[in-house]
């Protein structure tokens, strides 16, 4: 088995285990920093803890850059969780960080935090009071899962626990974990235990993520190294009926670490009550088998998606505190969680949210800020740009009008000839059919993917499209064409929720340098405000800076759709 020396520093620092005897050098800097950022090690505990450990000097390419971020990062987080850990102490209620035995793990896509269970109805409701939105089609046994919002980008977002579990395998109680829990290196802020932050360590691994990482490993390490105890784990991991996967776990992150080059994690003694155990479960054993590392070794060490699978269906099968019908249910309901998870099919029904505005309004930045928050909240997502007249057939058969007449057609951005076009009764109304028609079978697609039950977010819609038409009409003569504009509004979806950006047209010209003039957007600002009454729009300022502007955006868009859900559900 081959080991990068890159990924041997990356290990040996991450583990604390020093880098005597390893090559170092400031040009392995960018691939041990590399290494370490997938791995999810955090580099400002590192150098607080393991001071003199980095094998190389704080001038290295990259790692300043990347030491600045992370402290931001985490001073960021800590401010923001520090807001919830002191509501919820006020009212006598206990926070702990279970997956982190110590530090504040600032690196984590959610913040696990776990309470009482005879408190947890009421953490939920006071996490909620601080403006922390649920997601309400997260449905898993003992948790719920929370996120906030800071100038229209996902912030701090809180995994509320009830114990440490995984679907109806229970690890550890959550009476038990708050008892034991510690003040962690902030001293306000409870951590795990070290026993609890080890069995949460390894269970997370064998159960969920399918993956161990050198910051995995790095816990596990520091939990033996400060008092947890192999034999006190495997017996309370045999009276939660998960022994055999614990033994497993432990030989497999011994095996990781050995392997990467980070040393020894068991002792000689240790290895052999693992090895005990291992021999005493057939089916425990062979999957640590095909899970060991061979060949090549890279980090983070992937174990197959089957895996944490087939560890949860052998839990719940080996569990003699469980009746056969009660296995089978329990069983039932694991498959349909990961089913529903992957498919989505909890984010129904689908919403349609649209973003209109001038150009220089920022509609395609809020459309993107938009389209990443609901995917991040893992609500499945398109995103969809549309202009009249700009389709692909549409635009092909302009082009070709032009060849074939060219002193009849205005060019593409002649717009005082498209005035002149628009001027002639027969023209006009052609032009105005001919676009609605096109938009109307264009956005039939919206249908589909509705039906299909993927969101959709419109970078502009039909009103954009309307008041494209009416800019380019003669100011006397500045009417909404009624019938076109009703059969292009029936035609369509409606939208949950439509976004009007409404902006300055000189500051519009200042931001968007397309060759378009200052009257032309003067006209389709009076346009838009023409149209202001067409639909129920969320009237946004444009001339706002874009966080405060897209902070309301996306909290409203993220409150439409989880309340559609909620409603679904009733």
């Amino acid at each position: 088995m081959s080991c990068e020396p890159a990924l041997k520093l990356a290990a040996r620092v991450a583990l604390g285990a020093g880098a005597a005897g390893v090559r170092d050098a400031d040009e392995d800097a960018a691939g041990v920093l590399e290494i370490l950022a997938a791995n999810k090690v955090p580099l400002v505990s590192l150098t607080l803890e393991e001071e003199g450990e980095i094998p190389f000097s704080r001038s290295s390419p990259g790692f300043a850059d990347a030491f600045a971020i992370e402290k931001t990062l985490r001073e960021a987080s800590l401010r923001a969780y520090r807001e919830v850990a002191g509501a919820l102490a006020v009212e006598g209620i206990r926070p702990v960080l279970f997956k982190s035995p110590h530090w504040y793990p600032y690196l984590s896509s959610n913040l696990d935090v776990l309470v009482s269970p005879d408190r947890f109805d009421e953490s939920a409701r006071i996490i909620e009071e601080l403006g922390h939105i649920r997601f309400p089609h997260y449905h898993e046994d003992h948790k719920l899962l929370f996120r906030t919002f800071v100038r229209g980008e996902p912030a701090l977002s809180v995994h509320l626990h009830e114990a440490v579990s995984w679907g109806r395998v229970v690890i550890v109680e959550g009476e038990r974990v708050v008892a034991r829990s510690l003040p962690g290196e902030e001293g306000d802020l409870f951590v795990a235990s070290p026993d609890d932050a080890l069995a949460g360590t390894l269970a997370h691994t064998i159960i969920e993520t399918d993956q161990v990482r050198l910051s995995d490993l790095r816990i596990v390490r520091w939990c033996l190294a400060r008092g947890a105890s192999v034999e006190k784990l495997l017996a309370d991991a045999r009276e939660h009926r998960w022994e055999a996967a614990a033994a497993s776990a432990l030989s497999l992150y011994d095996a990781v670490a050995r392997a990467c080059g980070g040393g020894e994690l068991l002792s000689a003694g240790d290895r052999r009550i693992v090895a005990a155990r291992l021999r005493d479960s057939s089916w425990a054993h062979g999957l640590l088998e095909g899970a060991l590392p061979h060949g090549a070794m890279r980090m983070p060490h992937r174990l197959g998606r089957s895996f944490s699978k087939r560890h949860l269906v052998r839990l719940i099968l080996e569990d003699d505190r469980r009746e056969p019908e009660t296995k089978v249910l329990d069983l039932i309901a694991s498959a349909w969680n990961l089913l529903a998870n992957r498919t989505g099919v909890r984010c129904r029904p689908a919403r349609l949210i649209t973003v209109s505005g001038p150009d220089g309004a920022g509609k395609s930045r809020l459309a993107d800020s938009l389209v990443r928050t609901f995917r991040l909240c893992e609500i499945p997502t398109a995103r969809l740009w549309s202009r009249g007249g700009f389709s692909g057939p549409a635009s092909s058969m302009k082009a070709l009008a032009r060849r074939i007449a060219p002193g009849a057609v205005p060019g593409a951005k002649d717009e005082s000839a498209k005035r002149g076009f628009m001027k002639t009764g027969w023209r006009r109304s052609l032009w105005v059919w001919a676009v609605v028609i096109e938009q109307a079978v264009a956005l039939q697609r919206l249908r589909i993917r509705l039906f299909l039950g993927r969101s959709v977010i419109c970078d502009r819609y039909v009103y954009d499209t309307l008041a494209d038409i009416l800019a380019r009409l003669p100011a006397l003569e500045r009417k909404t064409p009624a019938r076109a504009a009703g059969f292009l509004m029936g035609s369509v979806p409606a939208p949950d929720l439509a976004f009007l950006i409404l902006v300055d047209p000189d500051v519009a010209h200042a931001r968007k340098g397309d060759g378009t003039s200052v009257g032309a957007r003067r006209d389709l600002a009076a346009a838009y405000g023409s149209l202001r009454g067409a639909s129920p729009f969320q009237e946004l300022d444009g001339a706002l800076p874009f966080g405060e502007m897209a902070q309301s955006a996306v909290v409203s868009a993220v409150s439409e759709a989880f309340g559609a859900f909620e409603r679904r559900g009733a």
